[in-house]
């Protein structure tokens, strides 16, 4: 299951970029410090004569100085362009961070995870060693690879790394997340329900909504159908369970009109014989 299905599943804020590893994130916009010249503001071509010649000579004299982007800058740059699926744009703007500050965790992260998308499977497992090697304790570090492991199934690193995480960084509720979800994925769901329940800014219908997703990835459509309805009971104004709730539905009656019509089929061969 993709991790960020839908923004209902937890309400966290988050910076610009953040990938992620939880379903729910919140994206706020900033400027990745470009501008453009010209507008209202440029001045017109002078007349022929002296004045041109004395303006061409200063503006010759005197060059504008490249606008060069400060390292957080750039790497909220390369979050947006990962984001927006500028893979390309994304590594060279995380490359261009490091080589101003080579202890940039969230850059090392940054090109473990394009390492990932691109399927270097490999590569972006030891790049994120390596983010954890510069800072065994950083929690931002331990979830990325943790969220990596989830994605390879390889539950028994994904939760103990992701275990790691909450320890290093007990506030932040969105690596509570990421472990609760990781256990249910894993088929824990009786153990996960409990830990979504305690994070604060996750409400009662979003806990329903997102085991419900976790089951109907894992193909339990009866499952997941209970869930996404209990979600509509405590949240009757939440979309997106209502979507999930009615997709469910018509699933489940082609599931049974498939196996009727395979009921049939059979029935028929076996009065053809």
């Amino acid at each position: 299951m993709s991790v960020c299905r839908y923004s209902i599943r937890l309400i966290l804020p988050a910076c610009l970029g953040a990938l992620a590893a939880g379903c729910i994130t919140q994206e706020t916009t900033r400027t990745d410090g470009s501008f453009k010249t010209g507008g209202s503001g440029q001045y017109g071509e002078p007349a022929p004569g002296s004045v041109t010649r004395t303006l061409a000579g200063r503006s010759k004299s005197k060059k504008t100085p490249e606008y060069v982007a400060p390292p957080h800058v750039k790497l909220s740059q390369a979050r947006y362009e990962e984001a927006h699926g500028l893979q390309e744009d994304a590594r060279k703007s995380y490359e261009e961070v490091l080589k101003r500050d080579s202890r940039s965790i969230e850059a090392v992260i940054g090109l473990a995870r394009l390492d990932q998308i691109g399927g270097r499977t490999a590569e972006a497992e030891a790049g994120f060693h390596k983010a954890i090697k510069m800072d065994p304790r950083s929690a931002l570090a331990l979830d990325a690879l943790g969220q990596f492991y989830v994605e390879q199934k390889r539950w028994d690193e994904a939760l103990a790394t992701l275990q790691k995480a909450t320890i290093a960084a007990p506030a932040d509720e969105q690596y509570q997340f990421h472990y609760a979800i990781a256990m249910a994925k894993s088929g824990r769901v009786a153990e996960a329900v409990p830990l979504l329940t305690h994070i604060r800014t996750l409400e009662p219908a979003a806990v329903h909504y997102n085991i419900g997703m976790v089951l109907h990835d894992q193909g339990d459509l009866a499952g997941s159908e209970e869930e996404f309805a209990a979600a509509v009971l405590k949240n009757p104004r939440m979309q997106q369970a209502q979507h999930w709730l009615a997709q469910v539905r018509r699933e489940r009656e082609l599931q049974v009109a498939g196996a009727n019509v395979s009921s049939v089929q059979w029935a028929q061969r076996q009065n053809q014989r």
